[in-house]
């Protein structure tokens, strides 16, 4: 699909280049809010949002990537600014380790480089952790389980894994803290 075709027929209103867009983009992007809030309803209500925006602004919108990368980029920063207005602390930040695992869809080639050499980089980095933590920061970012379905799957506290949790980010930004500071900047 030509998504800078799509987006310049957009600008132009055309309806039906803006349908083909939704269909074409709208159950992956609810799934990538879904990974951020939990909540069926409010991750299609926000990606709801975002193709009213894009209806609304196509004329204004300046796209320095893809239209594909644009939207996946704006998902993940309204789902991060309605976790940050509800008071969510990511205090293991759980949040930006899983961000590394993730392939953010619809960055061009040159930026799929950048993200698989990062990948790379946080998985020698996980590799080096000790085996107990690792196991426990796989469950937990890789799994999606929750604190309590780890500690009941290992026989530990549930402090035990908020611990080893927040070891392991400190470990992984020792080993490689050029990575985080290349991925929070490319936020």
């Amino acid at each position: 699909m030509e998504t800078n075709l799509l987006l310049h027929q957009i600008r132009e209103g055309k309806t039906s280049a803006y349908q083909k867009l939704f269909d074409h983009f709208y159950e992956d992007l609810v799934n990538t809010a879904y990974r951020y809030l939990y909540d069926e309803a409010e991750s299609e209500d926000l990606v709801q949002e975002v193709f009213i925006y894009l209806w609304e602004y196509a004329a204004d919108i300046e796209i320095h990537t893809t239209l594909k990368g644009y939207l996946f980029r704006m998902v993940k920063n309204r789902c991060l600014n309605k976790l940050k207005a509800v008071k969510v602390i990511d205090s293991t930040n759980t949040i930006a380790i899983q961000q590394l695992f993730e392939d953010i869809p619809g960055e061009e080639e040159v930026h799929d480089t950048v993200q698989n050499e990062r990948y790379n980089q946080l998985m020698r980095a996980i590799e080096a952790l000790p085996d107990k933590m690792k196991e426990i920061l796989m469950l937990k970012v890789r799994h999606n389980y929750k604190y309590e379905e780890i500690a009941d799957q290992l026989g530990i506290s549930v402090n035990t894994v908020k611990t080893q949790l927040k070891n392991a980010r400190k470990r992984i930004n020792k080993i490689m803290p050029v990575v985080f500071l290349l991925w929070w900047f490319s936020r």
